[in-house]
Order: structure tokens, then sequence, then C-alpha cells
């Protein structure tokens, strides 16, 4: 798929679930934003930009960090997704742009953070080269994507272990909601792209290659994840809906009643779920890459 068709089908997928998303993201991914403003160091008086800001999750604690005396930007390319964060009234400026063309002068920022974006952006080599431009000189950068384990094999261990030990069944997302997709919907001969095709195998290597070629120091990586419990079915269906691209882009492409017979019968299977006494998670997880542009190149 030509890179634009692709980000014209990522804004208007999103546009069309802005609220939704609105509703459940700040739930679902607010510790992770927190880590990822941590590492970006924003501190009172910084001046930082997040790229692909979606509604504002991370934008809102960049601001908080930043205070009265720094200036905060978030830039999405979806507009749906822009004007869902201006209802939010984050204290920072908001725009629709691409993050493969920043509009922003050369060293305007001492961070760049991106939250679970980076696997959205077709041009990997645009979009981290835009980010080093924007940077100044010793300025910080830190993204993130989701990723559903630690890739250390002790921490790998550990997390295993804490999910065995568990005495109450669960059923979780967004698993759940995939399950349900292959029996209601329809195999597509041409499946719409969920990612950018960079991002489909081997993300996190290819990612950090870029910060290296880009000329980026001091290149770390991290991962955190936390899970958040349903108590409502409706909640538990209508969040994964509202955020797990690739299921939505298929009941996109099958149109209106692909979408409301896939969200009636996840529904009904969060109902019985809980109705057994079965537990409603959502693991929310993700691995952080870091790096620093040269004071001097």
């Amino acid at each position: 798929m030509h890179p634009d068709a692709f980000k014209a089908g990522e804004s208007t997928s999103y546009d069309r679930v802005a609220e939704d998303y609105d509703r459940f993201i700040e739930r679902l991914a607010g510790p992770l934003a927190e880590r990822l403003c941590e590492l970006a160091e924003i501190a009172p008086g910084a001046h930082a930009l997040d790229v692909g800001c979606g509604t504002g999750v991370a934008t809102r604690r960049a601001a908080a960090r930043a205070g009265a005396t720094g200036r905060v930007l978030g830039i999405d390319i979806s507009p749906g997704m822009i004007e869902a964060a201006r209802r939010a009234n984050l204290q920072a400026d908001l725009a629709v742009m691409d993050a493969e063309s920043l509009e922003f002068e050369t060293g305007s920022f001492d961070s760049v953070i991106s939250l679970c974006a980076v696997l959205h952006f077709p041009s990997l080599e645009r979009a981290i080269a835009e980010m080093y431009r924007v940077l100044k000189p010793g300025g910080t950068l830190a993204v993130a994507f989701g990723s559903p384990r630690p890739e250390s094999i002790l921490a790998l261990a550990r997390h295993g272990v804490r999910r065995t030990l568990r005495f109450r069944k669960e059923l979780v997302a967004p698993g759940a909601l995939r399950e349900v997709a292959r029996q209601v919907l329809p195999q597509a001969s041409e499946p719409e792209p969920v990612l950018a095709e960079w991002g489909l195998h081997r993300a996190r290597p290819k990612l950090q290659e870029q910060l290296q070629r880009a000329q980026f120091e001091d290149i770390a990586r991290s991962w955190r994840g936390h899970e958040v419990h349903f108590d409502s079915p409706l909640e538990f269906t209508d969040a994964q809906l509202a955020i797990d691209t690739e299921v939505r882009k298929r009941a996109d492409a099958l149109g209106e009643g692909a979408r409301d017979a896939l969200r009636a019968a996840l529904l009904e299977r969060s109902q019985r779920a809980v109705a057994d006494g079965v537990a409603l998670v959502y693991p929310y997880s993700a691995v952080f890459l870091t790096a620093r542009r040269p004071f001097s190149r």
C-alpha cells in the first residue's frame, strides 16, 4: 500500500473511535505515559513535543512536568484525535500534523516523546530523522510501542510466574476480541494493513538500528507493563474495539453491520464470562527506547 493511502486509512480509522479511545486510554496507558515522560527527562520549563499524541494521555503528563514556564505541543495525523484532545482542555498546544514532516524549526525541543505511535509511521527513517532534527543538541528522545512481554530472560521469567500463579480464570484482552473476530468476521482476501510494513516483524531491533543510523547516542531500552481489571462487560467490550487497531480495521472494511455483529458477540462472551466468575483483564505494556541527540556532531 502507498504510504499516503496508509496514513489516510490510519486517520480515518482513529477519527471514528476518538471518543471511545479517549474514554479508555487514560486507564490503560496512563502508567506507561508517566514512565515515558520520566525517561524523557521532562523538567519544569522544558519545551517538549509529543509525536502521535492521540487524545493526549502523554501530552497531559508532559505539560504537568513542564509547568507554567514550559511549553508542550502534541501532534497527530488524526483530526478526530486532536479534536478529542482539545475537548480535554490539555495545557498544551495541539495540531494535526504528519510525524514524517514536522513543521518546526531545527532544535526546537528539549524532549520528544511518542507513546504507541511509532509502529504506525510508514517511513521509520523519515520519522526518526525528523525527531532528531527538532531536538536541541543534548535533547532526549523517548519512544514506546506495545509489547506483551519483557525481552530479558530474568524479567520474562518473573512475568511468566506472575501470570501462572493465578487462582481465578481470566478473559484477557485483546485476545478475547480477536478470538470472537475469527468467529464472526469473514477473512478478507486483502486485509487492511494494521501497522507500517517495517513494524510487522522485529520492530524493536529495527527501531534501535534506525536510532543509531540517525546518530543518536546513549540508546537504552526497558519494558513496563500492568493490568487493568474491568467490572463491566460493556466497558471491557468497548475498550477493546476502541484500542485494538487490527480488528477495528477489519471490521471497518466490512461496514457498520460487521462492527455491530462483532460488538454484540464480544459483549455476549464477556457477559457469560462474568456470570461464570471469570475476571475481565486487559494487560497493557510497552517497550521503551530512549536516546540523546549529541551536543556536537
